[in-house]
């Protein structure tokens, strides 16, 4: 079994300092998955367009194995649709 360790950053770094012993990388790419659903979730209520969100996935030394990057970006649709967002 190896440790790994599920970093979230989205506006600010929650640090995985304790880790998650898993199998496989492939087990580690499912948990990461599972934590991204979760905390997208709770938090949809909360993310406004234009913020950055993500999960990096690093080993027992802090080498980043993989990362999984969300973005909500405006597009000139929903822009011409529902206005500029200081205008929502």
């Amino acid at each position: 079994m190896q440790r790994y360790h599920f970093n979230v950053y989205d506006g600010v770094a929650s640090i995985d300092n304790e880790g998650t012993e898993l199998v496989s990388i492939d087990e580690a790419r499912r948990h990461a998955l599972e934590l991204a659903g979760e905390l997208l979730k709770e938090e949809a209520r909360q993310r406004r367009f234009g913020d950055d969100w993500r999960v990096e996935v690093t080993d027992h030394r802090g080498l980043i194995l993989f990362r999984m990057d969300i973005t909500v970006a405006e597009t000139a649709a929903s822009l011409q649709r529902n206005g500029p967002p200081e205008c929502r």
